[in-house]
């Protein structure tokens, strides 16, 4: 114990004198000998453990002497033994402070601290160590002693260099060889059991180690390791063996220094230039005696795996080195040889696993490499190359490449510039292979790359010389043996020569090398194909599949070979085993078989994911698209199949299969249009393709079909005429095939509704004469139906059996019989019968049939109608849901009379079909023949199914019967069946299409006229009326309502004269609807007195007074022709006295009061016609009151604007104001007729012609592109002139518009752009033979503005253009020559200060009279004015000098002198006032800058500077 040790080295007589003890209970103070005997008897107390009682003996001795040393010593012991450790520590380091080079405290200290372990406890112990090492300088065993203690305790806190630097110092510093011996193995047991040495202690145990082996000492197992692994460390291979064959001498019991020696033995050999690795002697007697130390040591099952594979046991081998993986993951070679291993065993996805992990522990630097690394690496780097080359894809050939360029550069070699060779010939880089083969020497090497060199350039015969020398040389490789056996394998010439050395050849090959697939691959081709032996063909190709799971060609042969030899299941086996652990992308060959055996049996949507698995693996392989899209095909998903067999295509254009597929499936999906497309595609390549000229032919029957049911006859006619044209040429080809002469009948069949007369059909010569010929005839529609009776013939002679070809054969005849208008009618329905009963025979329950027959049996000849009844019950019978069956039974009981029966029977196949539209007709029929006012919806409802001959003219008749009855236009039936359900649209459209199919009724034709005429398509309804007039007999009741309909829209028509050809041809007509149409033809002929005539007689026949005002008005409107104004206001005026009174008449007399300024009249008519309800024709008579008449303009637009507040829904209200902006818009002030025409437009969309006067508004208003790039005039020009180009108003907009733009446009090459555009299309104008006049001189006035403007006419004939233009102006038809001159004469007089108030007045007259006569207001005549008025009145000189400028504007062109003097004669009035009129004055100058006027603004600068 600790407080005993401290005991027996306490001294009792060490006393001092000492204050007055703090912990003393008594106060009296002991002598030195009770000190000594107190110190003595706390030595027995603690020695009997009482510590409480020494405790107290030792506070007694404290008391009297404060720095006792022993006192506090036991103090500190006794309090440890009552732990109170505090109290000790506090005790034992006060005794330290009372005398620090006694080791008594300080062995207490170490004695506690050592007792009570801590991380802090340990710190302090490590001072207390070195203290008492100092302490016990003298006792070599004491220093010894604490200074082991003192390195373990730094080991323990982590300061390992200071606790070997102790042993260190400690051995320098110790003379005795066993001693120091003694701590050398201590060190060394120490240094073995850290975790990681430093390079110094490293070489300090090396040293340490070589040191004690000479002395004999022993040393612990882990040293010896250690010392072994430090050596590895240094690569250093000569000293290591060394180092292990002495520590195995010396120590032949470790198994350590035994393991070390195997691994550098197998190290060396990972290193060597061969490939196989040679097996030592030396390496068998260190496995020997390794296996008698452990049997079971790692490394010893490593060097057996090592040993196995030198012997090419590569099972062993492999199973060794899997075993020891685990437990010998750092070790390199371990994994190199586990690598190679797979290599020669051809398992290369896990040699390549394997070497890459190689690789990574090669660089780590936990490995365990005896060796050099550099020569292991670039071995391992060779291997990696020879498996990436042999596995063979485009990126580890690339890899291996890569590999073999970095191992070239470090260091070249022929073995791995022989594999460069390889991996480039491999990535067909043959002109690389050739240049390594010249840097080769000759060996081995060389001669094998250049047969590898021949073998690719398909030089078998040399190919084969090589390899059978490098046999010769080598006859254990494997390699040499295969290569030369595929060399006469492919050379054919001389294979016949040498099959028995080849397959000689390929049994050495497998021999020699028994785990590689390729040998047995070939055998099994060599079995199938040579010898005939499928058995042994089958077992070499399951050898090959078994080595190489990879190997596709073996799996493939294999597989087909078992499905030819009747083992399908044992296929499908195989395919499911490869293909369930497969990876993705992987095993194309078996998924495909897999899918098309699934195919096969009927599995179709598992056989479609075997498909898309094999996709993934090849992405782009037609055949598999192909075979996916036949799935999807056949599981009816089209769609699908389309887009596969679409890509399947794109992957191979060639293939005519997937063409053909495309087409078929168009077809299926009646996409007729580009099936017909896709066939003629095909037969652009292969024009003879049977199936593609079938399958067009086929197609265009169903366009027909399609055609027909929308009542396209001549599409489907011209349908059937290429069907079969094809179809011709199909069978030239394959006459044998009875589907291309059944479709070749149907072509001739399926046109019968189409109208006999006027028919033709053009089918090839030698189809329809039998003969050779390249010609084409044309058929009657008869002659149609018996060359396809001949058809079916024909296609019978090929299939008697068939039931639907007999039924196909007898409709063509019912139809034959149904067209014949002959004898034979009869005798053709009966064969028709008696090829109906030979399809019965062969086919009882064929209700299709029964349906055709009991037709045959209902027709006219035979009128068997109670055997036809038989039938359509029996075809019933067969098929209950046969709509086409009750509809004719019931169309049977309908003839009959039976309504009842019929009513059932067309009910039943509404209930089956009800889109099936002829049962909707016969119900219509019956609701027509008893009355019922659904009918005409039942009819209507028809025409919307499907066109139908009954259909439509049951329609239509009912149509036009409601729009005859008047007396019904106002009810809420009326405005249902005709406004809200279209009727007259539809009806048209459904008699076009029955007229299209009978075009000999001519009642329907008149309907047909009646139906367009109320559509106001007029010619339509013209064509009509004359088609029925010429059907129509002469005696016919109906020709002379035909004749008055035609000649009613002549009228309509404007062709007048016609109407009065066709009126004059009847005699007395009674009608009054006739009466006024004969009368308007005859005012428009301008034959007045007929006219008068006829409205006169329709006068005397008018029953009510709405009719007579109408008459009224038009006779005064006639007699106003006549002259006779009087007469024509007394007509006009008894029109308005009737009631209710005519709106025309009274629009006719406001007119003809305006007409003659009779104010009175005017206004009495104005206040009839506006009445309590203000409408378009009284503001238009208002407006043109307030303007004509009170001549008032401005009022006439304040009043319409009005009109417009209260009506702002009316866009001709917006129309009238727009245009009264445009012609009566004065001063400065921007108009609003763009805006008003715009929004006339948003309210009528239709009327886009009004385009023309918003570009002529925005023209007026100055809105340009630079104002608004998206709401100008350009823009709304041209937008004018896209909508009615023929309108030469819209080219002058637009001529107008770009003359604007030139003046704005601030770019010269833009504006000279401008410029040429704008005279390029005013020639074009000019050279219009309908231009009228006026708009031929602006056009010439624009014209020479355009011309000055761009340079091609100069600035100096201004003056003289400007007298042209007064020459032009004096020449103006409008004006009069003597006006003119006489105005000029009074402007020079007034004008020279001359003449007085009447010159004045005169001339102020005179050009009023002028500025009304033309068309605008010319700016020449207005200056003049603007410039008299100067003088006398220059505020409104003013006024009338911007309207100069604003007319100048409008009125391109106009000489730049009459702009200029108008600018500076406004810039004399304005300087009065600058200020004011700053902007007005601004605009003038900016304006006379673009357009060049310079002497307006000289003129302006002199006026500032004189200012």
């Amino acid at each position: 114990m600790i407080g005993f040790d401290i005991l027996k080295r306490c001294n009792p007589n060490i006393h001092k004198t000492v204050e007055k003890p703090e912990l003393a209970e008594d106060s009296f103070l002991m002598d030195p000998k009770e000190v000594k005997s107190a110190l003595k008897n706390a030595r027995e107390c603690i020695k009997n453990k009482d510590y409480k009682e020494a405790l107290r003996h030792c506070k007694g001795v404290l008391a009297q002497d404060k720095s006792n040393y022993n006192a506090f010593v036991f103090v500190g012991v006794a309090a440890d033994g009552l732990e109170q450790a505090d109290q000790a520590v506090k005790a034992y380091r006060r005794a330290t402070e009372v005398d620090p080079e006694q080791p008594l405290a300080w062995q207490g200290l170490s004695g506690f601290y050592e007792k009570h372990p801590s991380s802090e406890n340990d710190k302090e112990l490590l001072q207390v160590y070195k203290k008492l090492r100092g302490l016990c300088e003298k006792d070599s065993d004491k220093k010894i002693e604490i200074t082991k203690k003192l390195v373990h305790l730094h080991i323990k806190l982590g300061e390992v260099v200071e606790g070997v630097d102790l042993y260190i110092k400690l051995l320098s510093e110790v003379s005795d060889d066993s001693i120091k011996c003694s701590l050398q193995t201590e060190l060394l047991s120490l240094l073995s059991r850290l975790p990681s040495l430093t390079q110094d202690q490293e070489q300090l145990l090396v040293d340490m180690v070589e040191s004690v082996l000479k002395m004999d000492s022993p040393l612990e197992e882990g040293v010896v390791g250690l010392y072994l692994d430090v050596i590895i460390k240094k690569n250093d291979a000569s000293r290591l063996e060394k180092c292990c064959q002495l520590v195995c001498k010396k120590y032949p019991s470790m198994k350590y220094p035994l393991e070390v020696n195997i691994l550098l033995y197998m190290d060396k050999a990972l290193g060597s230039e061969s490939l196989l690795p040679i097996m030592e002697a030396a390496l068998s007697d260190l496995m020997t005696r390794l296996a008698e130390l452990d049997s079971a040591s790692q490394i010893l099952t490593a060097a057996q795996g090592f040993q196995s594979l030198c012997n090419k046991e590569l099972i062993l081998a492999r199973d060794s080195f899997l075993k020891v993986l685990p437990d010998l993951e750092t070790t390199v070679c371990v994994q190199y040889y586990l690598s190679f291993t797979f290599y020669l065993l051809h398992k290369l996805t896990d040699a390549e696993s394997t070497v890459k992990q190689c690789v990574l522990t090669l660089g780590k630097k936990t490995r365990r490499l005896t060796v050099a690394s550099g020569p292991v690496s670039r071995a391992i780097s060779v291997l990696q190359a020879r498996i990436l080359l042999r596995t063979g894809t485009p990126s580890s050939l690339q890899t291996a490449l890569t590999l073999t360029q970095e191992l070239c550069t470090e260091m070249s070699s022929p073995t791995v510039l022989s594999l460069q060779g390889h991996i480039l010939l491999k990535l067909n880089r043959v002109e690389e292979t050739e240049e390594i083969i010249g840097k080769l020497d000759d060996g081995e090497n060389r001669m094998a790359l250049e047969g590898h060199v021949k073998f690719y350039q398909a030089e078998f015969t040399k190919s084969a010389v090589i390899f059978c020398e490098l046999m010769k040389k080598v006859s254990t490789s494997s390699e040499y043996h295969l290569m030369y056996a595929k060399s006469l394998w492919y050379d054919k010439n001389s294979l016949s020569n040498n099959l028995q050395t080849c397959y000689t050849a390929l049994l050495k090959s497998a021999k020699l090398d028994p785990y590689s697939s390729e040998p047995f691959e070939y055998l099994g081709r060599f079995y199938t194909e040579i010898q005939k032996d499928k058995g042994k063909g089958k077992r070499c190709y399951q050898k090959a599949f078994d080595l190489d799971r990879n190997n596709d060609k073996a799996g493939e042969a294999l597989c087909d070979l078992m499905t030819e030899l009747g083992e399908e299941e044992d296929a499908y086996q195989l395919l499911l085993s490869v293909t369930s652990s497969a990876s993705a992308g992987c095993c194309k060959w078996a998924w495909l078989r897999l899918g098309l055996h699934q195919v096969k049996h009927d599995t179709i949507s598992v056989a479609i994911s075997s498909f898309q698995s094999a996709l993934r693996a090849d992405p782009k392989d037609p055949h598999v698209f192909e075979c996916l899209a036949e799935a999807y095909y056949k599981r009816g998903s089209y769609t699908a199949a389309l887009k596969a067999f679409i890509k399947a295509s794109e992957l191979n254009p060639k293939s005519l299969y997937s063409l053909f597929m495309i087409a078929c499936i168009k077809q299926t999906l009646r996409v007729l249009s580009e099936a017909v497309d896709n066939y003629k595609h095909i037969l652009e390549g292969s024009p003879n393709y049977v199936p593609a000229l079938k399958g067009l032919g086929e197609t265009y029957v169903l366009q027909a079909k399609h055609h027909l049911s929308q009542g396209f006859n001549g599409r489907a006619k011209l349908n059937c005429q290429d069907a079969l044209q094809c179809l011709t040429r199909a069978v030239c080809h394959r006459p044998d095939l009875s589907c291309l002469w059944k479709l070749m009948g149907d072509s001739c069949t399926i046109i019968h509704p189409l109208p006999t007369k006027n028919f033709s059909f053009v089918v090839p010569e030698n189809l329809y004469k039998s003969k050779d010929s390249e010609n084409s005839c044309e058929l009657n529609l008869q002659q149609t139906l018996q060359l396809g009776a001949r058809c079916y013939g024909r296609a019978l002679k090929l299939l008697p059996e068939c039931a639907q070809l007999w039924h196909d054969l007898g409709f063509n005849l019912y139809q034959q019989s149904l067209h014949s208008e002959d004898e034979n009618a009869v005798g053709v329905a009966e064969k028709s019968a008696e090829a109906l009963k030979k399809g019965l025979s062969l086919e009882p329950a064929n209700h299709q049939i029964w349906n055709t027959l009991g037709l045959v049996y209902c027709h006219s000849g035979l009128n068997r109608q109670s055997l036809g009844q038989h039938c359509f019950i029996k075809s019933i019978q067969a098929e209950s849901e046969n709509v086409v069956a009750w509809t004719n039974l019931a169309t049977l009981y309908l003839e009959k009379g039976n309504m009842q029966l019929a009513h059932e029977a067309f009910k039943k196949a509404q209930s089956l079909d009800p889109n099936y539209v002829s049962c909707w007709i016969g119900q219509a029929m019956i609701a027509e023949t008893v009355g019922d006012d659904d009918a005409m919806d039942l009819f209507r409802h028809t025409t919307e199914l499907s066109p139908h001959v009954e259909g439509s003219m049951g329609y239509a008749h009912w149509v036009c019967t409601l729009l005859k009855d008047k007396a019904k236009h106002s009810t809420e039936m009326y405005r249902y069946a005709i406004h809200q359900m279209a009727a007259i649209p539809a009806a048209s459209d459904a008699l076009a299409r029955y007229l299209d199919l009978v075009k000999t009724n001519p009642c329907a034709y008149n309907m047909y006229g009646l139906l367009m005429e109320q559509q106001e398509l007029y010619r339509s309804a013209k064509t009509a009326f004359i088609r029925s007039i010429n059907l129509l007999e002469p005696s016919d009741i109906l020709l002379n309502h035909v004749k008055l309909n035609l000649a009613r829209v002549l009228c309509k028509l404007g062709d007048y004269s016609g109407a009065v050809t066709l009126y004059t041809k009847f005699g007395e007509l009674d009608s009054l609807q006739d009466l006024c149409h004969m009368g308007l033809a005859f005012y428009k002929s301008q034959q007045y007195t007929e006219s008068y005539q006829a409205y006169d007689k329709a006068l005397e026949v008018s029953t009510n007074d709405t009719d007579s005002s109408q008459i009224h008005a038009a006779l005064g409107m006639v007699a106003y022709k006549f002259g006779d104004i009087d007469g024509a206001k007394a007509s006009l005026f008894q029109s308005s006295q009737l009631q209710p009174a005519s709106r025309h008449g009274l629009e006719a007399l406001c007119a003809l009061g305006l007409k003659c300024r009779d104010v009175t009249l005017t206004h009495a008519v104005l206040q009839e016609l506006v009445g309590t309800e203000m409408d378009n024709s009284g503001i238009y008579f208002t407006v043109l009151q307030h303007g004509l008449l009170e001549e008032n303009w401005e009022l006439a637009k304040s009043f319409l604007e009005k009109c417009i507040h209260w009506f702002p829904d009316k866009d001709t209200l917006w129309r009238l104001l727009s245009r009264l902006q445009l012609r009566h818009h004065h001063g400065n002030k921007p108009s609003t007729a763009a805006v008003c025409m715009q929004a006339a437009m948003s309210l009528e969309p239709k009327c886009q012609e009004l385009m023309t006067e918003v570009a002529m508004g925005q023209l007026l208003d100055g809105k340009h592109v630079s104002k608004d790039t998206k709401n100008n005039a350009l823009l709304s020009a041209q937008r004018a002139l896209l909508i009615n180009p023929g309108k030469l108003g819209n080219w002058c907009s637009l001529v107008s518009s770009v003359h604007c733009q030139s003046e704005l446009e601030a770019e010269s090459e833009r504006v000279q752009a401008l410029h040429k555009i704008e005279t390029r299309y005013l020639t074009w104008l000019m050279s219009a033979e309908e231009l009228s006049e006026d708009l031929r001189t602006w056009c010439l006035k624009q014209l020479t503005a355009a011309q000055i403007l761009s340079g091609e006419r100069t600035l100096g004939s201004l003056s003289g253009e400007l007298k042209e233009y007064i020459a032009n102006l004096l020449q103006d038809k409008s004006l009069q020559s003597s006006d003119v001159q006489h105005v000029f004469s009074l402007y020079k007089t007034l004008l020279n200060d001359g003449g007085n108030d009447e010159v004045t007045k005169t001339f102020s007259r005179l050009t009023d009279d002028l500025i009304k006569k033309t068309s605008s207001p010319d700016p020449l005549i207005m200056l003049m004015r603007a410039i008299i008025l100067m003088k006398t009145n220059p505020k409104l000189a003013k006024h009338r000098l911007v309207d100069v400028l604003v007319a100048i504007r409008s009125e391109r062109p106009q000489p730049l002198l009459l702009s200029s003097v108008s600018r500076r004669c406004l810039l004399s009035i304005l300087r009065e006032s600058p200020d004011k009129d700053a902007e007005l004055i601004q605009l003038i100058l900016t304006e006379a800058e673009n357009d060049g006027d310079d002497e307006t603004v000289n003129f302006y600068q002199q006026f500032i500077k004189d200012a």
